[in-house]
């Protein structure tokens, strides 16, 4: 690990006026599941590091005037599944939670940092190896090497990267529309977080929406209501695939329905077909196994990563029949 200056800002103004003085050399620390890896793996090399924890406006839960509940950004996994108000109001986000990561994950890990986490592929974590993303031009020796955990849709025809976004927790977030909010030195601004990732294109060090200098301050999800949901992934640690469900049934049909594949893509990937073919059906088995093979439909597979089409089939059927029986169980 190479130096660095650190500092303690006190606020969400501190932190941003310190971001904005020092761009892409410094470095934002949360819970430093992250960070602190690609420190030591010589990926990154901030200059400064910016320990968040020491800003009590960055944390904590809320619920608003409208029934949103409102996370800060710093609030840990742990501290947001063990409130009994996420658990009951948010099954799905909570599920997510616990079962997308390890109880020392949860303690240490941010929901900020959850949400801005870098991929999990060896070529860009391994400077001996050649990596769009982390040394722009060099080429992807993942395409031409082991990428059985790769991109399947969106990224997945080749190009710049095939890596895939890692997070469970943005794939239920995804599916929940939750929105987060951000702040720059040009004040502060709300978006849709299915609008804050980005797929590599010709530029795959561009990873997120955000602007220079623009910090995640808080996240707002919408209530579940009486929509039933789950998460379910593929694998221990990190998914080969997973999927969250949201129905929200009407007369036993499906009224609405959310679909987010995870694992498989740059970002939290929602399924069009997968919703298309849902809506207004019977929820039954014959209606999930149509929205399954419609959610796959358009995976771009080879040797190695075939065989997570039927994986990822299964995870969506599965994920269905239990959002149904949350819906059927909800008030």
């Amino acid at each position: 690990m190479r130096p660095f200056a650190y500092e303690r800002p006190g606020s969400v103004d501190e932190a941003v006026r310190a971001l904005g003085s020092g761009g892409a050399a410094i470095g934002l620390l949360a819970g430093g599941t992250c960070l602190l890896d690609l420190m030591k793996q010589d990926v990154l090399r901030p200059a400064r590091v910016l320990d968040l924890n020491f800003a009590p406006d960055l944390k904590g839960l809320s619920i608003t005037p409208a029934g949103a509940l409102r996370i800060g950004a710093a609030t840990t996994l742990a501290h947001l599944a063990r409130d009994a108000r996420v658990e009951a109001g948010w099954p799905l986000l909570h599920e997510a939670i616990v079962d997308g990561l390890t109880p020392q994950l949860r303690n240490a890990a941010s929901v900020g940092g959850n949400i801005m986490q870098r991929p999990r592929c060896i070529y860009f974590r391994e400077p001996g190896f050649a990596c769009n993303k982390r040394a722009p031009g060099t080429g992807c020796a993942a395409q031409a090497g082991v990428h059985y955990q790769h991109a399947l849709f969106g990224n997945a025809a080749g190009g710049s990267c095939i890596a895939v976004h890692p997070s469970d927790l943005c794939v239920a977030l995804t599916a929940l529309d939750a929105h987060v909010e951000v702040m720059g030195q040009g004040g502060r601004r709300t978006m849709p977080i299915a609008e804050l990732h980005r797929l590599p294109g010709d530029d795959p060090t561009a990873e997120t929406h955000l602007a220079p200098g623009e910090l995640i301050v808080a996240v707002e999800v919408p209530p579940q209501g009486g929509r039933g949901g789950a998460y379910v992934k593929g694998s221990e640690g990190f998914a080969l695939a997973s999927a969250a469900a949201l129905l929200e049934l009407r007369d036993g049909r499906i009224a609405d329905a959310r679909l987010v594949l995870g694992g498989v893509s740059g970002k939290p990937w929602r399924s069009g077909p997968g919703e298309a073919a849902l809506a207004g059906r019977a929820a039954q088995a014959e209606a999930f196994a149509l929205a399954a093979q419609a959610a796959v439909g358009e995976a771009v597979t080879d040797g190695q990563t075939a065989f997570r089409v039927p994986m990822l089939r299964g995870l969506v059927v599965e994920a269905l029949e239990r959002a149904l029986a949350g819906a059927e169980g909800r008030p």
